[in-house]
């Protein structure tokens, strides 16, 4: 588990020098991972995601799928958000 947490902060730290719509495609597959089947790769998401955005939006990787889901719609407007203000 420790060298999966650090996979995914590294490889989010390494996303510094992005430009905008780089950053919103790995947002947008970041995201989209959250709704992976695998509880790994969940959480690797929403560690990558948080590490970038410094949020969680209340999204528990291990939560029931209801409440995954409504986290994830929670993340969704914030993605639709972020696209308007670019």
């Amino acid at each position: 588990r420790m060298y999966r947490d650090k996979a995914a902060v590294t490889l989010a730290s390494n996303q510094v020098h992005l430009t905008e719509d780089q950053r919103l495609r790995m947002y947008e597959r970041l995201i989209a991972a959250l709704a992976d089947p695998s509880l790994q790769v969940r959480q690797s998401a929403l560690r990558a995601v948080q590490f970038q955005t410094g949020q969680t939006r209340n999204f528990d990787p291990a939560g029931s799928p209801e409440a995954r889901e409504s986290a994830l719609g929670e993340w969704q407007r914030w993605l639709e958000a972020y696209r308007s203000n670019m």
